[in-house]
């Protein structure tokens, strides 16, 4: 019974260590090589995995650079400009619907929406190839484009 029960928190162990690794946003060659030496050898590589290929301090840095530059942006703009920017007073204006794409859109943090602005939200990829025919033609120096494919689709 012992030993069931350790084969299984083993075998947990290393599925939560696996998830971790797949769903970290990191390089995919690093996943990878980890992926690979933990099912080469499981257990010492999880140690190995926990000792050195967290980066723990990653986060901290990063977070606390970042607040150190909004706080520096902060103090050199107006008021006005810093409600403009990170204010949320225009997102009861986004239709009921709308909002969770707003949201998204602002990454939860900034504003989403500012007043003055339109868009349009494309669902049909026939409409989105004649709005982007029409800026084409309509373009005066050059066209910067940038495309990312998430799944198989009529429009892709």
């Amino acid at each position: 019974m012992l030993q069931l029960i350790a084969t299984i928190l083993y075998i947990l162990l290393i599925v939560t260590v696996v998830i971790v690794i797949i769903v970290d946003n990191g390089d995919p060659g690093r996943k990878f090589a980890w992926l690979l030496i933990i099912a080469t050898i499981p257990l010492f590589g999880i140690l190995l995995y926990f000792l050195v290929g967290i980066n723990y301090r990653h986060h901290w840095i990063f977070n606390r650079r970042h607040q150190k530059y909004t706080d520096i942006f902060l103090e050199g703009t107006s008021k006005d400009l810093n409600a403009l920017l990170f204010g949320h007073e225009a997102d009861a204006i986004v239709r009921e619907d709308f909002r969770p794409l707003a949201v998204m859109m602002g990454m939860k943090a900034y504003p989403s929406v500012t007043s003055g602005n339109d868009f349009e939200i494309l669902t049909h990829g026939s409409r989105k190839l004649e709005l982007l025919c029409e800026d084409i033609l309509s373009a005066k120096e050059s066209i910067h484009l940038e495309y990312f494919k998430f799944g198989n689709d009529e429009g892709g």
